[in-house]
């Protein structure tokens, strides 16, 4: 299944009469084209000139401020970087998962890299950067999958409630007591009980991945806390 970097990288390259338009706003664009661009920004066969290159990252770091497109080249002349990291650093995620939140982090560090403090070595402090963040995104994720995941048996069998309690019966319950709403259920259904990727479900529920992925912890938390209130939850 082809993945959210996958299908980045398929993405069009921006049209000449909008990277025109860069070019204007940003001079050291100018001679070269999206394609140029990455083949500049990608070749490592020596020598390297990477005074040229951070001056093109920031063009395109101060051009994605106000158009998202420039932002998306930029990540994709830095996609074989987050590859390696991924591939490093993405373990114990969903393949699907890991790519998302690498993916939302670089985006984020983008949006919000400090050029005026940091010009220089971009490129690496951005996949830096990021890969921070993967880690992160990783370790709470399987600290809390460790702690707090929920299987079939602890609903089929929580302590101290009948044994015969199906889902259905959870879900309604968890529904009526105001512990649960629609979305946070289906949440949990879909990524606990039926395994399917968040980064899949969470658009269909209105959700970016980041903010569908801390819904269904607290809910989880919230629905131990009310079926089984002794048991401790990290």
């Amino acid at each position: 299944m082809t993945n959210v970097l996958d299908a980045l990288e398929a993405a069009p390259l921006p049209t000449r009469r909008r990277f025109a338009r860069w070019a204007a706003q940003e001079p050291v664009l100018v001679g070269v084209d999206p394609t140029g661009l990455r083949q500049v920004l990608l070749d490592d066969t020596e020598p390297v000139d990477y005074d040229r290159r951070d001056d093109l990252l920031g063009a395109l770091v101060r051009l994605s401020r106000t158009d998202e497109q420039a932002g998306t080249l930029l990540v994709v002349c830095l996609l074989p970087g987050l590859r390696t990291r991924l591939a490093r650093h993405g373990w114990g995620l969903d393949r699907d998962e890991a790519a998302a939140i690498a993916l939302a982090a670089l985006c984020q560090r983008i949006w919000t890299y400090p050029l005026l403090r940091r010009p220089r070595k971009i490129a690496m402090n951005l996949l830096l950067d990021t890969t921070h963040d993967l880690i992160t995104a990783r370790d709470r994720e399987l600290d809390y999958q460790a702690n707090a995941h929920l299987t079939d048996r602890d609903i089929d069998r929580p302590a101290d409630h009948p044994d015969d309690i199906t889902p259905d019966v959870l879900w309604a319950g968890a529904r009526s007591a105001g512990v649960l709403s629609d979305r946070e259920i289906a949440l949990i259904r879909s990524t606990r009980l039926d395994d399917l990727p968040i980064a899949q479900v969470a658009p269909l529920v209105g959700m970016s991945h980041e903010a569908a992925r801390k819904a269904r912890q607290r809910a989880l938390h919230k629905l131990k806390a009310w079926w089984n209130p002794d048991q401790q939850i990290a």
